[in-house]
This record gives structure tokens, C-alpha cells and sequence, in this order.
């Protein structure tokens, strides 16, 4: 490692702990009451994190406390987002309380809740469902499609969140919100704002440039955004080097417009508004196969997302509206690239021999819409209800094959059969009610939930494979009992519900998916099912805030990959024929838990500790720990904010991550080229980040990731960490 990072970090330590003490020893700033706050704060002007009441959306589909929450949910806040400067949303989530982040190449990275990966995770755009019936099985990089300068929070539900989002929300449901515009329903004339962004990283010579404007009056607000980042091959940690076809670009761009009408007109507490966010990931290279098969791949990414929303309160029924309609362009292109074995190994001379090329995407538009309504009193009965259609249609290009020097010839197989469809429906009622209410504070709160949920496929026939139908109608429940006394604790037991819809990927795509050569599914593949019950608690004394939380979660019906024959062979290109069966049962349980103090002065302590056990449950014969599992991990923090004169504010953090080792593996993980033999060693690393505000108008960020350029890698991912990274941020507002 380079000296100079070494006294960076130890300039960097010396600024955090003199800091803290010349805050000591300064008068505290004047109460905040004292000068009125800006209309919308720039993070920088933010106050310290441990005074925010965090509220959250994601649990209820309604803004509530967090701390009264009857489930176990997370929040990073636009504040948070800014001053962590992440490459990209998953990276974004790998602080949060419960989300482990496996990357199988530094273009993607998919969030394990609970266990659970991929689709089994639903998320969402501003309450729009993102995942599609193309979203493969397993870990994906569908989430870093998401630009995180885009967004205004993180929210994160830990367990199945069916019933109020249907299916693919087992693990957990993770929801981006984007910004929005202003309210200028006060301003007399046009005003507006903006801001532009530069941003540097070492270990991949990240260079980002963003830019976002606004611009409104009266009820009426514009706001727009691009993001440009361009990655080169990822440098990891001591003795890793630089690895190979692991860089990537990325575009993003936002469009949001909103009309909010007049308090005291007849549309009072109307608005409509509509919303576009588009993504381009190109040539993101994964290597995870480089050295053991001597093959490569690149993705290619398009994403277009379009909604329109309507939502206001009908007064005479005390009840609140939102319709929402949408269209969701996704387009995918898997190239891969084989290379001569005795070249690549003996030389680390790149020889193609081959490269193949596929394409497909799914244009899929939906309805949504939810209702609350207050029945006899806010607190006795409240009743929120709803109804889903999202339709998939899919398209698809044939198989592409090329040889050193040749042309592209056509290879007679579709990954999926042209002008396939899918069907998502469904409607939820949940019942709440606070039959005890004491004016000491204790209040006991009831929540009961239902969702009636439906799927529907078609795909036509195509060469030698006949056509396929199928369709399941299900439904799912939950409950919950908590006991909240005023703002010091909360207790809550709940239990909960989570499916998964079989997939247009899983039933009917053909092809090579990686690691496998897919073939249909088996007749009859239904839904995968969790059942969870959990107990949280949360206390707060002054300023010390500690929540726990444990759970046991039952699957059935697990879709797992089963050995078959394509024509006549158990092997096809290399690759394991596999076909999709519901083959799987197994249990899950962990513990969740996050605590923080503010100790004064601007400083404080916060940290969060998640273990998980999984294990799949095998008809006569010995059981077995279920794949992908994450090992005991965490992250301790030091935070000193220093508010300092009016228009300038800093901060100061230092914090630690890491993982135990992880040795209990499957089958499939021992198979697995991302994962080393033995299994996936322990690690850690120390982390330093700063920002200060100079004016009004500029912030500076700095983060030293890996301080110590320690080599290690997330269990499960296809690369290692980066090394010792300087990420430099220059943020300029209008």
C-alpha cells in the first residue's frame, strides 16, 4: 500500500478525535428553534443523525414512526446517501442493519435479506414494482440499474411483505424513493434551484458527473436530472490486483412533474403527478469464471420506467386515494467471450476462440391502486385496501454465434419464446386498531392483513417445444400485536406471509443462464412459500436507542435447479442441464440488532450485528445448509458532527465493517467458482469519511475506503473488495 494513504488516514484520525474535543470545549450552537431553517435543507445543513426522527413508509404503504413500527425496517435518508457516496444502490445498502450484498461483479450486486436473494426480493420504485418475469433466479444485478443521486431515501422491510406487495416479497422488500420538485404553492413568481456533482474514486477510476434542476410556481413543479459514471476493471485489495472485465459505464436520468392543487380550492389535497427514470448499464464484465473455464461475460442493460399518479382524500368518506399507472421498458444483452485455456493461463494473453451473443426484454405496463379509510375514529379502526395488474410482454432475439474473424451466424434457439405474457393480480385488505389507548401512554395496537393473488402465463411454441400455460390463484395473511408505550419503547409479535410467483425465466427460457444450461420447467411449477414469525424490540433511554429483533422463517415449495437431459445429453455447452422443480423446504432464523448513543459534543456511536442460520430440509437424508447463507456481520461507527457558523456545517466518521468466516456451505455453494474451497474466509476493514460545507454553495466529501488495503471479498461475490479507495466529491448548489 501507498504511504501516502497510510498518512492520509492517520491525518483524517487526528482531524476526527481534535475535533471532537475543540467541540467540547466550544459553546454549543444556538438551538435550531432559534433561526428559521431553509425551505429544503442541502444535506450538509442537516441536523447530526442521531436527532432525526426517523419515519418510514415501507412498513404500512403510509409514513409512520419507525420506532412504533410493528416490523423491522431500515431508512437511508438523502442525508445519509450524500455523505456515503456510494458507486451504486447495493453499495449504498451494505451499511444497513440486516442486508447483506453479494456481487458477482462490481456492474451488479444483489441484496440478501434473510437469507434470501434476488427475486425473492421485491423492489420498488416510489411504489412501483421493478422486478419483472425475465429477472433470473439467484443473484442479480437489477438493482444497481437504479441511480443513487436519483433518489431522495432507502427503505427497507426485513421479512415477507406479500400481502401489501404480492409476490417476490419473501426476504424482504426494498423500495427506492426518487427525488421530487419542490413545493412552490407560496411562491409568487418562478424560482427553482439545482445542483452539479463531480466525483473521483482510485480503485476503479470511478469519474461521475451529475447534474439536477428544478424549477416551479404556484402548485406546479418540473424537476430533472443525468448521471454519468464511467468504472475501469476494479483494483482489489494487497495481492489482488486489478481484476479483469470488471469495469462498466452507467447512464442515468430522472424527469418528475407535479401539480399540487390549492389549499383552499375544491381539489384541496389533489395532486397528479408523472415520472420517468431511464438506465443504461453498458458492458459490465463478469470474470467470476475467468481463470477455472477461461470465459468472460458482459451485460448490457436498458431500463425505461414511466408513471403516472393520482392521489387525494375523498373528505365525506374520510378516506385517502392513490392510483398510479405505469410502463416498464427492460432490455437485456448476454455476450459471452471464450478464450484459448493455454494462453490465458501461461501467458495472461487474452485469445478469443468465441463469442456468443443473446437479447430479450419485456415491456410491461400496470395499475395500482390503495385506499385508506378511517372507520368510527383514527384510532379505533382504520382499514387500507387495494388492487394490483401488472402485465409482462415479452420479446426476444435468437441466439448469436461468432468465430475469431467470422460473422455472426444465427444459432436456431430464443431464450424465450417471442410474445410471451405474463399476468400479476391481486387485491389486500389490512384491518388496524388501537383498542387500549391509556393517557399514561401505553397503547396496545392490532393489524390484521389479507391478499387474494393471482398469476397467469402464456408462451407460444417454438421449433421442437409445444407452447405452455399455466396459472395459480393463491393468498396469503399476516398479523401483528404490539404494545407501545409513548416514545421509550415498543414490542411487537408478528407473524407473516411471502410467495413467489414461478417466473417466465423459471418455466420457460432456454439456454445458458452462467453456471447451467436451462431448460423449461417441470409441469405443475407453483409458487415458493415463507411462513415468519418475529418479535421486536425497541427501547430508547435519552439518548440510547437499541432494537433487537428475532425471527424463524419456514419455506416450502422452494424452486430449485434439478438435474435433467437436453436433447439426449446431461450436458449442453459445457454446461449442467438443469430444469426448475418445486423440490425445496427449509427453515431460517437470525437475529437483527442496531443500537446508537449520542455521548454530546456532536458525537456519536452507532453499530448493527446480523447473524443468519439456514437449513434445507431433505426427505431421507441428512439435511443441509441452504446456498448463499451470510456469515456473522456487522459495522461500528464513530460519528462527530460540528455545526459550526450559519452556511457551514461538517462532519467526521470513522467506521468498521466486516464478516466472520463462512464454512457451512451447500452443494451447490461448493460447486459454486465464487466461492473458495472451504468456504468464504472472514475480514474487515477500517473506513474514514469527512464533508464539510465552504458557503452556501459548495460541499467537499472525502472517503477513504479499506484504509488498510486488507484483501477480502462478501460471501458468495465473484470479486474481492475494492483496495485502498479515495473517493473525492465536489457537490455545487444554485
Amino acid at each position: 500500500m501507498s504511504h501516502w494513504y497510510q498518512a492520509l488516514g492517520v491525518v483524517f484520525c487526528l482531524l476526527l478525535v481534535g475535533g471532537a474535543a475543540r467541540a467540547a470545549a466550544e459553546p454549543a450552537a444556538p438551538p435550531p428553534g432559534q433561526a428559521a431553517a431553509p425551505e429544503a435543507p442541502c444535506p450538509s445543513e442537516a441536523a447530526p443523525l442521531h436527532e432525526v426522527e426517523e419515519m418510514v413508509v415501507i412498513g404500512r404503504r403510509a409514513p409512520e414512526s419507525a420506532f412504533v413500527c410493528e416490523r423491522s425496517t431500515s431508512v437511508i435518508s438523502e442525508v445519509q446517501l450524500h455523505d456515503r457516496t456510494p458507486r451504486t444502490v447495493p453499495e449504498a445498502l451494505r451499511e444497513s442493519p440486516g442486508v447483506f450484498v453479494q456481487q458477482t461483479n462490481p456492474g451488479g450486486g444483489s441484496p440478501i435479506v434473510r437469507g434470501l436473494v434476488g427475486p425473492q426480493n421485491l423492489i420498488l420504485v416510489d411504489g412501483v414494482r421493478f422486478n419483472n418475469s425475465l429477472h433470473r433466479t439467484g443473484p442479480t444485478q437489477y438493482l444497481n440499474l437504479i441511480d443513487p443521486l436519483s433518489l431522495s431515501r432507502l427503505e427497507v422491510l426485513r421479512g415477507p411483505g406479500s400481502v401489501l406487495y404480492g409476490s417476490d416479497a419473501m426476504g424482504g422488500v426494498i423500495e427506492a424513493i426518487p427525488v421530487g420538485p419542490k413545493d412552490y404553492r407560496t411562491a409568487e413568481s418562478w424560482g427553482g434551484g439545482g445542483r452539479m456533482l463531480l466525483r473521483y474514486g482510485s480503485a476503479a477510476q470511478q469519474r461521475t458527473l451529475h447534474g439536477m434542476g428544478q424549477v416551479g410556481r404556484g402548485g406546479a413543479a418540473l424537476l430533472g436530472g443525468v448521471t454519468y459514471s464511467v468504472f475501469d476493471d476494479l483494483k482489489g485489495g494487497r495481492g489482488v490486483g486489478v481484476q479483469p472485465h470488471s469495469g462498466y459505464g452507467h447512464l442515468g436520468a430522472i424527469g418528475r412533474a407535479i401539480h399540487r392543487f390549492a389549499d383552499d380550492g375544491p381539489l384541496s389535497g389533489f395532486e397528479v403527478s408523472a415520472s420517468y427514470l431511464m438506465a443504461l448499464v453498458i458492458d459490465a464484465g463478469r470474470a467470476d469464471r475467468y481463470w477455472t473455464r477461461q470465459e468472460a461475460r458482459s451485460y448490457d442493460n436498458e431500463d425505461h420506467l414511466a408513471f403516472v399518479r393520482l392521489k387525494g382524500k375523498l373528505r365525506p368518506l374520510q378516506t385517502t386515494f392513490e392510483l398510479t399507472g405505469t410502463y416498464h421498458g427492460f432490455r437485456e444483452r448476454h455476450t459471452r467471450f471464450n478464450f484459448d485455456e493455454a494462453k490465458l493461463l501461461n501467458e495472461a494473453t487474452e485469445v478469443e476462440t468465441a463469442r456468443s451473443r443473446e437479447e430479450f426484454g419485456a415491456h410491461t405496463v400496470g395499475l395500482d391502486l390503495r385506499l385508506v379509510s378511517e372507520v368510527l375514529s383514527d384510532d379505533l379502526l382504520r382499514l387500507r385496501y387495494g388492487g394490483t395488474w401488472y402485465r409482462d410482454l415479452v420479446s426476444s432475439e435468437e441466439l448469436l454465434r461468432r468465430e475469431p474473424g467470422g460473422d455472426w451466424r444465427p444459432q436456431g434457439r430464443f431464450a424465450y419464446p417471442d410474445g410471451s405474457r405474463y399476468d400479476l393480480y391481486g387485491g389486500f385488505l389490512m384491518v388496524e386498531s388501537d383498542p387500549v389507548a391509556s393517557e399514561s401512554g401505553h397503547i396496545l395496537r392490532l393489524s390484521s392483513g389479507y391478499r387474494l393473488h393471482g398469476v397467469a402465463g402464456h408462451a407460444p411454441a417454438r421449433g421442437e417445444l409445444p407452447g405452455a400455460e399455466f396459472s395459480h390463484l393463491g393468498h396469503v395473511f399476516s398479523g401483528a400485536v404490539s404494545h407501545l408505550y409513548r416514545d421509550k419503547s415498543t414490542l411487537a409479535l408478528t407473524y407473516s406471509q411471502g410467495f413467489r410467483a414461478p417466473s417466465l425465466f423459471e418455466t420457460v427460457m432456454l439456454g445458458d443462464t452462467g453456471n447451467y444450461f436451462h431448460i423449461p420447467g417441470g409441469d405443475g411449477l407453483g409458487p415458493e412459500r415463507s411462513d415468519t414469525i418475529e418479535l421486536i424490540g425497541r427501547l430508547r433511554l435519552g439518548s440510547f436507542f437499541v432494537e433487537a429483533t428475532g425471527y424463524v422463517t419456514f419455506l416450502n415449495d422452494l424452486i430449485k435447479r434439478v438435474a435433467s437431459v437436453w436433447e439426449g445429453e446431461e450436458e449442453f455447452d459445457g454446461r449442467p442441464v438443469v430444469q426448475n422443480q418445486n423440490r425445496g423446504r427449509g427453515i431460517l432464523w437470525g437475529v437483527e440488532s442496531r443500537a446508537s448513543v449520542a455521548l454530546g459534543a456532536g458525537i456519536s456511536v452507532r453499530g448493527n450485528l446480523t447473524y443468519t442460520w439456514g437449513e434445507e430440509m431433505i426427505d431421507g437424508g441428512p439435511n443441509e445448509p441452504l446456498s448463499r447463507i451470510p456469515p456473522l456481520f456487522g459495522r461500528l461507527a464513530v460519528r462527530y458532527d460540528y455545526p459550526g457558523a450559519t452556511g457551514r456545517r461538517a462532519f467526521a466518521e470513522m467506521f468498521f465493517q466486516g464478516a466472520l468466516r463462512q464454512r457451512r456451505l451447500s452443494e451447490l455453494d461448493i460447486g459454486d467458482d465464487r466461492i473458495p474451497e472451504g468456504g468464504t474466509p472472514g475480514w474487515w476493514t477500517a473506513n474514514l469519511r469527512g464533508g464539510i460545507s465552504l458557503l452556501d454553495e459548495l460541499r467537499v466529501l472525502l472517503t477513504v475506503e479499506n484504509l488498510l488495503d486488507r484483501k477480502y471479498k462478501y460471501h458468495a461475490s465473484g470479486v474481492y473488495g475494492a483496495g485502498t479507495n479515495v473517493v473525492l466529491t465536489l457537490e455545487g448548489s444554485l
